[in-house]
């Protein structure tokens, strides 16, 4: 397992050990030393102890390639819902409403059309826009 070695807040070492108390007898550990675990899936990086990055564990071998890329797409998938769907559906409201002849629309989808524009109108009256 790797440690880090610090004394009075600067990093003094990155050791290999087998645990807390083989670290503590490191050369480099003088008293009052403190002695930080780094875990497989950790790195040192600008004095802070970070979590790999998904790529990082990947290429470490903590991850399988199916692991990977399935919560890749997750992220996407969520990322795609929380950015882009609803812009997607922004879009079609308002280009149907400025492109579509309404007379051409039956009466199921000008009823849908009107409850859509209807619900719109009024989230935004709920939920104003600052006036800054």
């Amino acid at each position: 397992m790797r440690f880090l070695i610090i004394n009075k807040d600067k990093l003094i070492n990155t050791i290999e050990a087998e645990n807390t108390d083989e670290a503590r007898k490191h050369k480099d550990c003088k008293e009052g030393c403190l002695v930080v675990p780094i875990f497989d899936n950790q790195k040192f990086e600008s004095g802070e102890i970070k979590i790999k990055s998904l790529l990082e564990q990947y290429e470490s071998g903590l991850i399988t390639k199916e692991e990977y890329e399935e919560t890749i797409n997750s992220n996407r998938e969520v990322a795609y819902k929380e950015n882009v769907d609803a812009k997607v559906i922004e879009f079609m409201r308002i280009f149907i409403n400025y492109n579509i002849d309404f007379a051409t629309l039956n009466d199921e989808q000008k009823q849908l059309l009107s409850e859509i524009n209807t619900e719109v109108f009024s989230v935004k009256l709920k939920n104003p826009k600052s006036v800054i």
